[in-house]
């Protein structure tokens, strides 16, 4: 008895394999497709973390450059503040003074 009911069922799923193999097939696409996109961005990982790790760095630098350019023009600017209330013309006209027209 144990005999036939394994060669009913065998042929029941040879059936359902018979009867579904297109739909079979698109699973197993499916599948396939998935394990390889998976292992596609697992091999990419590396240089995506890379190219990441590259424009932070990039970011930072632009950021401290940036910093350091306002850092520079505060000081400048304070600078010519004091020459302002000094008295000075500089502190006006900073580093280049208009060209004085009675001296033309």
């Amino acid at each position: 008895m144990k005999n036939w009911l394994g060669l009913f069922a065998a042929l029941v799923i040879l059936g359902l394999i018979i009867e579904h193999w297109q739909t079979i097939l698109v699973v197993l696409g499916i599948i396939i497709g998935v394990v390889v996109a998976v292992a596609m961005i697992a091999a990419a990982a590396p240089k995506i973390r890379g190219a990441t790790e590259r424009a932070l760095e990039a970011r930072r630098n632009a950021a401290e450059m940036e910093r350091a350019r306002r850092s520079g023009l505060r000081a400048r600017a304070l600078t010519q503040h004091d020459w302002y209330l000094e008295g000075s013309d500089r502190g006006v006209y900073g580093e280049f003074p208009p060209v004085d027209l009675d001296k033309l």
